[in-house]
C-alpha cells in the first residue's frame, strides 16, 4: 500500500501534530486529571500516518501516552525530558533492538519521522488530551535547554521545517 491508500483506507485527517490522524476510541467516562486542566475523557486512542513530509512535530502533551507500531518502515524517535535526550526506533525488528511500543511520559517533549516511505502507528494516552493542549516547542529555546541534543534537534526540526504542515 501506498500512503495515500491507507489515509483512505482509514478515513485519515491532517492531525496537529502527528502527520495524519483519526480517532478510533474514546473513553466513555471523564475525569479531572488536576485542578490546572478541565475534565476530558478518561483516555483515548488513534491512528497516525507519519510520511517524509508529514513527521511528527516537535512538541509535548500533559498525558501520558504510548506509540504502537503497526506497519510500514520504523519511526525514529527523539525524546527530550528532565535534562535527558533519547534517540530510539520503534518498529518490528526485536532482534535489532526496536520495540513495537514506545512510553512517552506526560511533559516529555518529542518528535519523530518515518525511516523511509511512511509509518503507521497508533497512540493511547490516558487521560485523553483536550483540544489546543499541545505545546509545540520552539527548536531553539530547547535546543538551550539540551545543549547535548542541539544538533539533534536542529536536524529533527529542520526535516519537519523543510516540509508544508498538512492543511
Amino acid at each position: 500500500m501506498e500512503a495515500v491508500d491507507i489515509i483512505a483506507t482509514l478515513g485519515l485527517q491532517p492531525g496537529g501534530t502527528c502527520g495524519y490522524t483519526v480517532n478510533t476510541f474514546v473513553a466513555p467516562f471523564e475525569v479531572a486529571p488536576d485542578e490546572s486542566r478541565s475534565a476530558r475523557p478518561g483516555g483515548a486512542a488513534l491512528y497516525f500516518l507519519v510520511t517524509p513530509d508529514h513527521p511528527v512535530r516537535l512538541h509535548a502533551i500533559a498525558s501520558d501516552q504510548i506509540y504502537h507500531y503497526y506497519a510500514g518502515e520504523p519511526l525514529q524517535v527523539l525524546l527530550l525530558a528532565d535534562g535527558n535526550a533519547k534517540e530510539t526506533l520503534v518498529g518490528p525488528d526485536l532482534v535489532a533492538g526496536m520495540r513495537p511500543q514506545l512510553e512517552i511520559p506526560g511533559r516529555t517533549y518529542h518528535t519523530a519521522h518515518t525511516t523511509g516511505r511512511w509509518t503507521l502507528l497508533g497512540t493511547t494516552s490516558w487521560p485523553a488530551v483536550a483540544a489546543g493542549e499541545a505545546d509545540i516547542a520552539d527548536p531553539a529555546e530547547l535546543a538551550t535547554q539540551y545543549p547535548q541534543a542541539a544538533s539533534l534537534i536542529d536536524r529533527y526540526a529542520g526535516d519537519a521545517a523543510a516540509r508544508p504542515w498538512p492543511t
